[in-house]
């Protein structure tokens, strides 16, 4: 049976429903596609991007440590190291919030080996900062200074280290 077996009407009908149909699958089609690419859209929305902006905050912050300790060396003056540890106990404040609020949005397991290994090199990092500014309260900068550039450099090498994550 032929398509000319068919009269025009039938015809017309024929292939005006196959175009409606087409144009029908089409569209299912684009409707899944736009819901897919929302939700990747809410992924990167609720998850990446304030990743991104947690992890920037926790870097500068970080840097900010690593500044203070350098003022504890280059001037250690009784008054000046007092601030610069308060400033030290003050910043790592804002860093344990950081990593608070990080450790809510890390997203594989991968990325938490990270995450974890990076708090604990902030840790020993802390603990020597409070070592060095009692060496420095105790007159005993040259032994700081050895602190500073046999252990507490690797370690703040270590920190600023890029880690792997699985985004």
């Amino acid at each position: 049976m032929t398509l000319r077996a068919f009269n025009i009407a039938t015809r017309s009908l024929l292939c005006f429903g196959l175009l409606a149909a087409l144009v029908a699958g089409l569209g299912i089609f684009g409707i899944t596609q736009m819901a897919q690419i929302r939700g990747q859209s809410l992924v990167i929305e609720n998850n990446s991007v304030p990743s991104i902006v947690e992890a920037d905050n926790l870097a500068l912050q970080l840097a900010r440590t690593r500044i203070e300790v350098l003022r504890l060396l280059a001037i250690p003056d009784a008054s000046t190291v007092a601030n610069t540890r308060k400033k030290i106990d003050s910043i790592s404040g804002e860093v344990a919030e950081a990593f608070g609020r990080y450790a809510k949005l890390v997203s594989s397991d991968r990325e938490r080996q990270a995450f974890e290994s990076l708090r604990q090199v902030h840790r020993d990092y802390l603990n020597n900062v409070n070592q060095l500014a009692d060496l420095v309260v105790a007159g005993k900068v040259e032994e700081g200074r050895a602190l500073v550039q046999s252990g507490m450099a690797q370690l703040g090498a270590r920190m600023r280290a890029p880690r792997p994550c699985a985004r």
